[in-house]
């Protein structure tokens, strides 16, 4: 017992400046952790606040142009990681699509693309950007452009509204063998996702276009 007792004394006092080097380290690990913590719940509290008073008047502006102001900018600028930016840049390019307002809507869901691109905790709004994307290109008939959106996430290809949409984009470029595909595939999306309702009205739009699943 005694010779285990010299021998941690002796590896103490060989490894002592070691030791309180490693101690001090972790201390500061944790004094920065703590610190980085504190700092991005406070920016957080911050963002949320100026995202209050951009959506405070949101349902009731008549025009998109009343979204673009200070506070939106300030959201962008400096909190940009933050959700609250990413759900207001949302909001924002839905009322401009809704607008008709196609290349202002694709500039927000371009920034808002790229933004959520760097956050691995924004795949949500990463994928509904893509999806708007390729949707305004189509709108705008840039159909490879649109095609590019969508392949660049390869996890949504499961999604019956993304296959369908691929469908619509490989109609309206004449490639009807690949349309079908994308359209059957769609449909089974669909029926997995008990999602008949869609399913239905798929079929419904096929139908109309003389083309049978």
């Amino acid at each position: 017992m005694e010779n285990n007792n010299n021998s941690f004394s002796n590896f103490f006092i060989k490894y002592k400046k070691a030791i309180y080097l490693l101690g001090i380290l972790i201390l500061i690990v944790g004094i920065v952790a703590f610190f980085n913590y504190q700092s991005q719940t406070k920016a957080n509290e911050e963002a949320a606040e100026v995202y209050s008073e951009w959506s405070k008047n949101f349902f009731e502006v008549k025009n998109s142009n009343e979204l673009e102001n200070d506070h939106i900018i300030n959201l962008i600028d400096n909190y940009r990681s933050s959700g609250y930016t990413m759900l207001a840049l949302l909001q924002k390019g839905n009322f401009e699509a809704s607008e008709f307002k196609t290349q202002k809507a694709i500039e927000t869901f371009t920034i808002l693309n790229n933004i959520s691109k760097k956050n691995k905790n924004s795949k949500v709004f990463l994928i509904i950007s893509t999806v708007n994307l390729a949707r305004l290109n189509f709108d705008l008939k840039e159909y490879d452009v649109a095609l590019k959106h969508i392949e660049s996430i390869p996890s949504i290809s499961n999604q019956g509204y993304v296959n369908e949409l691929i469908g619509d984009i490989f109609l309206k470029k004449e490639d009807i063998k690949k349309a079908d595909k994308y359209f059957e595939i769609a449909y089974q999306n669909y029926l997995e996702n008990s999602d008949q309702t869609s399913a239905n009205l798929l079929k419904i739009k096929l139908a109309a276009l003389d083309i049978n699943l």
